[in-house]
């Protein structure tokens, strides 16, 4: 699944062959709502950005864009000139541009339908470090879009504080108003230092591996065995633990990160897996009768016991094998010798 695109401005910009310059700024589709285009400075500062196309966007993470053109395509794109009035979009339509409007929120539609009709609404350019106002005098600069996959704009990207400060996540239906002079948010000052706290993937996985180290339990225990990634400010925790308090103790630790917006526990504990091994013997028909003894360390299996027939060594094993969460399988179940026949 293709990820969240964070535009942060000022972000590097890379081509399929190298840097292409620097992100410094966006053009969003009113009608749709979704990005159109950014814009990239090629040249140094002062030049006219180029104008490329969101759809030939590849990813954006990390303050990183990378674009599916080469330096010279970008080159060749035409430049957004000072009081440039429309833009041609790929499919060919040309759309009047503006960096004023009144933005279609949900609170909005009836506003927009007369002031700007949705069929004719005009491309909205978002400059880099534009800044926002609350409805009381509260201003702070816009240092990034977060876009969804399919382009959608979702959120702005907000520093509350100094530099380097807080940012926060605005959801682009909090929107009231673009001017020249900035954005005007519904948001109260104190809502918008209520947003959840944006930060960047890799600061949050490098701050979440900081906190899992000094927890000596876990380092000694359970770390090696556990795997844990950051997706849209999402953690997602896969893996197994021996030890029954590895799940809260990692918890505690992540709790203490900013920018985490959720997590998704997907740890599997060894007395769980265990169950879920005995389960699966139990219900296969060919090992009933046969004695088959199952242990489980951090996902690492270990079978013992004996068997009447030697195929029913390999049905034993991919049946743990299609556990979730085994890591490895031991086959140590031996056949045993056929009782031997009574002389008559």
């Amino acid at each position: 699944m293709q990820n969240r695109i964070d535009l942060l401005f000022a972000s590097h910009v890379d081509a399929s062959d190298g840097d292409a310059g620097r992100l410094m700024g966006a053009i969003v589709d009113l009608r749709e709502q979704r990005l159109a285009a950014v814009l990239v400075r090629t040249g140094r500062p002062g030049t006219d950005p180029h104008i490329v196309p969101a759809e030939r966007i590849t990813a954006a993470k990390n303050k990183r864009v990378r674009l599916a053109l080469t330096r010279q395509e970008v080159s060749d794109l035409p430049r957004l000139t000072d009081n440039q009035e429309t833009l041609t979009l790929p499919d060919g339509e040309e759309r009047p541009l503006t960096d004023a409007a009144v933005y279609p929120s949900s609170r909005n539609l009836a506003r927009v339908s007369v002031a700007n009709p949705l069929a004719e609404s005009p491309l909205l350019l978002l400059r880099g470090q534009q800044q926002i106002q609350t409805p009381d005098r509260f201003r702070a600069p816009v240092t990034g879009l977060l876009v969804a996959p399919d382009l959608a704009l979702t959120s702005l990207v907000v520093r509350v504080n100094r530099v380097p400060g807080r940012e926060v996540i605005v959801p682009a239906d909090e929107i009231n108003e673009v001017e020249p002079t900035g954005i005007y948010l519904y948001l109260e000052r104190e809502e918008l230092l209520e947003c959840p706290d944006y930060r960047p993937d890799a600061d949050i996985a490098a701050d979440i591996h900081h906190a899992l180290l000094e927890d000596r339990v876990l380092y000694v225990v359970d770390l090696e065995h556990v795997d844990i990634t950051v997706r849209d400010g999402i953690v997602h925790v896969t893996g197994n633990a021996a030890n029954p308090t590895t799940r809260g103790r990692i918890e505690h630790a992540i709790s203490g990160v900013r920018g985490v917006l959720g997590v998704n526990d997907q740890l599997i504990e060894d007395t769980h897996l265990r169950a879920a091994i005995s389960r699966a013997i139990a219900q296969e028909e060919r090992l009933h009768g046969e004695t088959v003894r199952v242990g489980v360390r951090n996902g690492h299996v270990v079978l013992t016991g004996s068997l009447s027939r030697p195929e029913l060594c390999d049905v034993v094993e991919q049946l743990v094998w299609g556990v979730p969460g085994v890591r490895e399988v031991v086959n140590e179940v031996r056949v045993r010798e056929p009782e031997a026949v009574a002389a008559g």
